[in-house]
């Protein structure tokens, strides 16, 4: 019994429903959260992820070393 992989459609229509779900939890998670979430052993560390989601959300940095 074969089956056939699924349609473009099917296809672009799962991506738009993880892309639905990634942004509603970037809109709903604090910053900090999110860039938990999206830290990957490698990539830019937490901190920065967390400074990029703050300016993309326009929120203040609060992550940012206070002036001497």
């Amino acid at each position: 019994m074969s089956t056939l992989p699924p349609s473009r459609e099917e296809c672009v229509a799962a991506a738009g429903a993880v892309l639905a779900q990634a942004t509603q939890d970037l809109m709903d998670l604090p910053a900090r959260e999110s860039a938990l979430r999206a830290y990957v052993p490698g990539g830019p560390p937490v901190e920065e992820l967390e400074r990029r989601i703050r300016a993309l959300l326009g929120l203040s940095d609060t992550t940012a070393p206070s002036a001497a």
